[in-house]
């Protein structure tokens, strides 16, 4: 008993001395906190949340940076690299063409992210992270919302071209999980939520962010609006089909990505 008070006690003075030390320096700290994070990229359609971790220095690495984990539904995701320069945090994502940069405030994140393009160049999109929030798009969960589990049959189109895809979705409450499918066998997994009538799934892999707004119209389908850094924006439209699948050919076209 007395070992466990002792303990309390020692935690309470050490949470003491810390809340002095902030109120002495006048501003949160600039070191990032280690701890789970809900980040966002701000892109042009709206946000794209996912989720990320920062750790110990990892082995090997830059031992004034923290490592790094993108968490994406069940996925968790290993930066290339991280390294300090000057007051700011760089990392190199997975494939080496994308790169995050940001600086710290308590537990706020600011800064950048680099992603490629269609034109092999990159694009910069703002970026910004939080500690402790959990959600996924909307913060506060709704109770009457749209079902959308199941499968659909979905068609995209945009200026350059249509494709048609399977996506199959489950549901829990107003979190939603999934997988689109499409042509010469591609899957693009995604996780998001739903908000009365208002659907919001997105992907980030660490080079692709992916983002799908919709809404569920009078007649059950959905209607809405797809972007990724790779593609532009699209029109896209989903239409529940249990029996839906991908029609191949003998002579199909390269498959034209989401």
């Amino acid at each position: 008993m007395l070992r466990a008070e002792s303990r309390w006690l020692a935690i309470r003075w050490a949470g003491l001395m810390g809340v002095i030390t902030l109120a002495a320096c006048g501003q949160a700290s600039n070191e990032p906190e280690p701890g789970l994070y809900r980040a966002v990229i701000e892109a042009p359609e709206g946000e794209i949340p996912f989720g990320l971790e920062l750790g110990a220095p990892a082995t090997g690495g830059d031992p004034r940076a923290p490592s790094l984990l993108l968490l994406e539904g069940d996925r968790q995701i290993a930066f290339d690299s991280v390294a300090r320069v000057e007051k700011a945090l760089e990392a190199r994502l997975p494939g080496g063409k994308g790169m995050l940069a940001f600086t710290a405030r308590g537990q706020k994140l600011s800064g950048y992210l680099r992603l490629p393009n269609s034109a092999g160049a990159t694009d910069e999109f703002t970026f910004t992270a939080e500690s402790g929030p959990v959600y996924r798009f909307f913060r506060e969960s709704s109770t009457d919302n749209a079902d959308v589990a199941g499968r659909w049959s979905a068609s995209f189109s945009s200026g350059a071209a249509d494709s048609d895809w399977v996506i199959v979705l489950t549901q829990s409450h107003d979190q939603v999980s999934g997988t689109f499918y499409g042509p010469g066998g591609m899957e693009q997994p995604v996780t998001g939520q739903v908000q009365g009538d208002a659907v919001r799934l997105s992907s980030f892999d660490g080079q692709t962010a992916r983002l799908f707004t919709a809404t569920v119209n009078d007649g059950g389908d959905l209607e809405g609006e797809a972007w990724s850094n790779l593609t532009g924006s699209a029109r896209w439209t989903a239409r529940r089909n249990p029996d839906a699948e991908i029609e191949t050919t003998a002579e199909e076209e390269a498959p034209t990505p989401l």
